[in-house]
């Protein structure tokens, strides 16, 4: 009984380090005309550049087309003016996904590019992943996380 508290202390601990995480690369700038929203899904847990920013496709090799990390979604979002949504729908079959909990890790090599536009990173858009349904409790299921052991310490 004391191992399942504790498990489960250490899963709401690690949410909240990921939403931390997540909620840290949300930026809000000035308000713009309300236009059609670009949604650019991450399908994939390296940490490639996209291939060519500005171009409205997240797309991180020409050899491999639809090939979205986390850091081309942003660069894509960057470039794009107005607000956009970066998603999720990384197969839980991959390397970097837990094959019991389904939970994808994604570890950038290096500092993300700053936000400097108005974006939404939902989370909850990964297969299998659902916000709190509970008045009293919580059973979130977050399937997306950011690891930065690999990145530099600034």
């Amino acid at each position: 009984m004391t191992s399942t508290k504790t498990t489960t202390k250490k899963e709401h601990f690690k949410a909240l380090v990921v939403l931390a995480m997540l909620a840290s690369l949300l930026a809000v700038l000035a308000v713009r005309p309300a236009h059609a929203t670009p949604t650019f899904a991450v399908n994939f847990t390296g940490d490639l550049p996209d291939r060519n920013v500005g171009d409205g496709v997240c797309d991180v090799t020409a050899s491999t087309e639809d090939t979205c990390t986390l850091r081309a979604a942003i660069q894509e979002a960057n470039a794009t003016s107005g607000a956009d949504t970066i998603g999720f729908n990384i197969l839980s079959t991959a390397s970097d996904c837990n094959a019991t909990t389904k939970v994808c890790t994604i570890t950038p090599t290096s500092v993300l590019p700053p936000v400097t536009e108005r974006v939404t990173i939902d989370g909850y858009t990964q297969p299998g992943a659902h916000p709190n349904t509970k008045t009293l409790g919580n059973d979130a299921a977050l399937k997306i996380e950011l690891s930065g052991l690999s990145a530099p310490s600034t």
